[in-house]
C-alpha cells in the first residue's frame, strides 16, 4: 500500500490526481454527490475530506482507533465503520461527531438506506 488515494480517468486509464496524507493503507472511499468532495478512511483510523478541485485536504479527523472499513455519505452526514466495532456519524460541514453506534464485533461494511428508516 502506498498510503494514497488515486483518481483515474476511466476512458484513458490515466491518473488524474493523487492525494496523500494517510499513515497507512486507504481502506474506504465515499464521494459527495453534488460537490467536488471526496472522503477517505484508512488503517490509521483517520477520515480525510478532500477538495477535488484544489486537491487540498480540508479536514482530517481521528475517527476510530482501528482500521476504517467503510464510509457512506448521506445528506450532510458521513457514516464510518471500523474494526474497532463502532459505526460513527459525522456532520460533514462542522466535522463534529453526531452519534456513535456500538457493535459487538468488527464492523466490516455499511450502507445507509433512508427508505428503511422508521
Amino acid at each position: 500500500s502506498d498510503q494514497t488515494v488515486r483518481v483515474w480517468d476511466p476512458a484513458t486509464a490515466n491518473a488524474l490526481a493523487v492525494y496523500t496524507g494517510h499513515a497507512g493503507a486507504v481502506e474506504a472511499l465515499a464521494c459527495h454527490p453534488t460537490t467536488p468532495m471526496l472522503f477517505s478512511g484508512g488503517e490509521d483510523g483517520m477520515i480525510k475530506m478532500w477538495d477535488t478541485t484544489s486537491g487540498d485536504c480540508t479536514k482530517s479527523l481521528r475517527a476510530h482507533i482501528g482500521r476504517i472499513t467503510g464510509l457512506q455519505y448521506a445528506g450532510d452526514r458521513l457514516f464510518s465503520c471500523s474494526v474497532d466495532g463502532l459505526l460513527k456519524c459525522i456532520n460533514v460541514e462542522s466535522g463534529t461527531l453526531v452519534a456513535v453506534y456500538e457493535g459487538l464485533s468488527p464492523v466490516r461494511c455499511l450502507r445507509y438506506c433512508s427508505a428503511a428508516a422508521p
